[in-house]
């Protein structure tokens, strides 16, 4: 929806203008979005089923199977970058405790 000036005063009104796009700003309006992985539907199933059926859905079963691919890389990749972050953080650490130039010992 925006608002469109009318006249003096701060007169306007409001338009519903019906498009729609992705977070990203892509038109999608009339389009559609293409999805990352296609899953024909099998020889006679016509998507007649009851929601969250895992068992005659096959499209629903390899969301899920996707998912848990991408959700399992990420956690791998989490924990590959994590022992590296550690050695960084305890090297700072190392750092700081250190003397510095220009430090002088009091007594």
């Amino acid at each position: 929806q925006m608002v469109a000036p009318v006249g003096v005063n701060g007169a306007g009104f409001q338009m519903t203008i019906a498009q729609y796009h992705t977070p990203l700003g892509n038109a999608i309006h009339k389009n559609g979005i293409t999805p990352d992985v296609e899953i024909p539907l099998e020889e006679g199933d016509n998507g007649d089923y009851q929601f969250a059926d895992l068992e005659k859905d096959t499209q629903l079963r390899k969301a899920l199977e996707v998912m848990e691919e991408k959700t399992e890389d990420a956690s791998k990749a989490q924990d590959e970058e994590a022992p590296a972050a550690q050695d960084e953080d305890a090297s700072k650490a190392q750092d700081a405790d250190a003397p510095q130039a220009g430090d002088e010992e009091k007594d």
